[in-house]
Formats: C-alpha cells, structure tokens, sequence
C-alpha cells in the first residue's frame, strides 16, 4: 500500500474523476469568468455540462466538503434562476440607459434577448413567484403589451415633438422605427374611448385633435404676420409665406365665405381681411 501510495495510485477512480472535473471546471471560469456551462459543453475533452449537470441532480448527495468546494468557486446550482437574475439586471440597466422597462420585442442588450424575456414575463406573470412579480412592479415594468406599445409610440411622439416642435405628424410618417403617424390618426379617432389619463397626457404635450382647425389657425397666424410685414391681407394666390401656402389659403377663405362659421368671419373681418380682391 505504501509503494503504491508513493507512487499516487488511485484507490477511488470516482473520487480521482470528480477532482479532474472540479480542475477543468475551475479553468473554464477563469476563462469564461462564471460557472454557468452549458448542458451539452466538452471542454478540454471533459463532458463538462453533463457533469455539471450531474452535481446539481446529485446536491443532496454531496460530500460537504465538495459542496464547499462548488460554492467557494459560484457554481450556479439553479441555471434557471441565475438567468432570470442576469436578465433582471440587464432590465434595470435598460431603465436606467432609457429611462423605461418598454424593451421592444426582439431588442437584444447587452449581448441578451432581452425583448424575448420581457415578453416571457407577461406571459408566465400568474405562474411567476411573488417575488419576481414584486421585483417587477418596483422597477415600474408594463405587463400589459398594449399598454407597452401605446407608451413606445407616445415616447417616439415625445422625441418628434423635440425635433420638430409639434405633433403633427404627417399621415404615413415613420419615425424612429414606429409607424407615427398611423398611430397618431388612431388616437384622433378613438378620443372619445381613449383613458382620461392618456388624453391628459397627450393634451400636456400640445397633441392637435382636430388638424383642420390647427391647420386653419397657422394660416391665420402667418395672414397676422404677413399683415404686420407688408400693412395688408392682400395676399398674392401663388404667394409661400413662412413656408405656408399663404395665397392659396386667403383664396379658399374668400370662396368659402358662406360656409366659415361667425368666429372666424370676425376675426378675418377685424384684421382688414379683403373679401373681394378685385
């Protein structure tokens, strides 16, 4: 026995091969710099993700000794929660880079599907421990899709409003990736079903509900600001003035007399607006 001890015979192949395991297990991290292998992984010619697999079935078996061992290097012995835990992080991360948890759906951050996690969140919400559920709430995540894509479509309105100075967004217009302007038509159209909250805060931002009479009112400010730079409303038919067809408009005014409500009469009348050009 002492010969063959001298010469580091193995008495134990199980032990010898749990040790060999352990080492490559060991140099994997420190290359990859976490224990989460993958189930089916050879590394270094080890069936490294079987036997990866084998130690968590197998916990309750575990000498302590080799359960310390594991636990000092951060083996993960629930990969499925150690996923969701990095994919949390990754969403607070998110918030904090973009200001909300309204992941759009195959976005990938951080080198995760983290779009796809989202949506698997909504999904498993009732099946979901009250933890993770609490977690979420916390972090102000959105569990309904809907809701998830009226507010997407309100930041983009936001964004627009900041580069261009309005919400009116032309009919067919994308921008940033989102079909605004359909969207914008939509909330026109579903005013009187919309929430107090949404049309409260669509108001805050100046959205246009009625574009004719936006329309109307901007032609009327430039006839205001023609009439101070030139000391009349007569305004030629082929005139662009502040990128408005200004001439054209006057024109309409004029043919349309009979048809303009009283208000807008009275206001025309009381800037000197010419209704018989000729």
């Amino acid at each position: 026995v002492q010969r063959l001890d001298a010469l580091g015979f193995v008495w134990d192949p199980l032990t010898e091969q749990w040790e060999d395991y352990f080492k490559a297990l060991v140099d994997y991290k420190k290359e990859f710099g976490h224990c989460g292998v993958p189930q089916g992984l050879t590394y270094l010619g080890f069936k490294l993700g079987l036997w990866a697999g084998v130690q968590r079935t197998n916990k309750e078996k575990l000498t302590p000794e080799r359960l310390r061992c594991l636990d000092d290097l951060g083996f993960v012995w629930d990969p499925l929660t150690e996923q969701w835990v990095e994919n949390f992080k990754a969403l607070v991360a998110y918030k904090k880079e973009f200001g909300d948890c309204l992941v759009p759906a195959k976005f990938i951050y951080k080198g995760l599907k983290l779009g796809q996690w989202v949506a698997v969140q909504r999904r498993n919400r009732e099946t979901m421990p009250p933890e993770r559920v609490r977690r979420l709430d916390d972090l102000g995540f959105t569990w309904d899709p809907h809701t998830q894509l009226w507010e997407q479509n309100f930041k983009a309105l936001v964004a627009y409003k900041k580069e261009f100075g309005d919400c009116l967004v032309p009919a067919k217009f994308i921008y940033r990736g989102v079909k605004l302007g359909v969207w914008v038509s939509n909330q026109r159209s579903k005013q009187e079903t919309l929430t107090s909250e949404r049309v409260q805060r669509l108001d805050a931002l100046g959205f246009v509900w009625d574009t004719l009479t936006e329309q109307w009112e901007e032609n009327f400010k430039a006839l205001v600001a023609y009439k101070t730079e030139f000391g009349d409303c007569l305004v030629r038919q082929d005139c662009i003035y502040q990128g408005l067809k200004l001439g054209r408009w006057v024109s309409i005014q004029r043919r349309s007399k009979e048809k303009l409500i009283p208000e807008r009469i009275q206001r025309l009348n009381d800037l000197g607006f010419v209704w018989k050009a000729r």
